[in-house]
């Protein structure tokens, strides 16, 4: 498990991250640094498992999913990554 995630900054100018709702954004981020994520970038949960580590309602945290989904932004998650040498 990697200690340390780097997110390019470009980030913040993507159209795509900007227009979604905050929740949204935090949960994109959370899926980009989150302890389960393993070295090819996949999470291997369900989103009432991420719900539960995120303490909150599986509606909710599904629905955003679905907003990162139709965005294009869940496949694109390693656009936002880069190996670090302290992974």
């Amino acid at each position: 498990m990697a200690r340390y995630r780097t997110i390019d900054i470009r980030i913040w100018m993507d159209a795509k991250f900007m227009s979604l709702d905050e929740g949204s954004q935090l949960l994109f981020i959370y899926l980009l640094t989150c302890p389960q994520v393993n070295q090819i970038g996949t999470i291997p949960m369900s989103p009432s498992v991420l719900a539960a580590y995120l303490n909150k309602p599986v509606e909710t945290v599904s629905e955003r999913l679905r907003n990162l989904s139709d965005m294009g932004l869940i496949r694109g998650c390693l656009l936002y990554t880069s190996p670090s040498p302290r992974d």
